[in-house]
């Protein structure tokens, strides 16, 4: 029942909370490690604990109270289609639909392009530092040539330079 599985759910995630917390501090990333008392706020530990606990509650009660309503509804909806009732084709067409167009614009939302446009502004900087780049490497090398012929000069070998 309900009134069972709510507490039960609610006790399993505060019983795994510490847990964790634990578990999240010992797989801390080697250059920002913290210490315990550091990684450990008792103030975010309680509350992140009480809303997850909640929220895992409120779904599994939520779900069991309307699987049952689903249930019906999906048989009655499944008779209808292998009975060959065209309204329930149609229903089907458009629960597809439905779906593809959600699916659609949950994937849709350009993300990668907002990543892209974002850089635009240092694509010019990048360019620029590049040419700068480019300066300095071909003056380096210039600065090279000339102390290799410097060495050579000095009775040094080509090689030594």
């Amino acid at each position: 029942s309900a009134s069972l599985m709510f507490p039960v759910v609610i006790g399993a995630c505060v019983l795994s909370a510490p847990f964790n917390e634990v578990r999240g501090y010992l797989l801390q990333s080697g250059g920002k490690k913290l210490s315990f008392s550091e990684f450990f706020k008792p103030i975010n530990f309680l509350r992140s604990t009480a809303l997850g606990a909640l929220n895992m509650g409120v779904a599994v009660a939520t779900g069991y109270f309307l699987t049952p309503i689903v249930s019906s509804r999906l048989g009655i909806f499944v008779a209808n289609l292998e009975a060959g009732k065209p309204r329930a084709l149609i229903e089907l067409v458009l629960a597809i639909n439905a779906i593809g167009i959600i699916a659609a614009q949950a994937f849709s939302k350009k993300v990668f392009t907002r990543a892209i446009d974002a850089n635009k502004e240092n694509l010019a900087v990048s360019k620029q530092d590049i040419k700068s780049l480019t300066a300095r490497l071909e003056a380096l090398e210039s600065t090279n040539k000339r102390l290799s012929q410097k060495v050579v000069s000095l009775g040094g070998d080509a090689g030594d330079a």
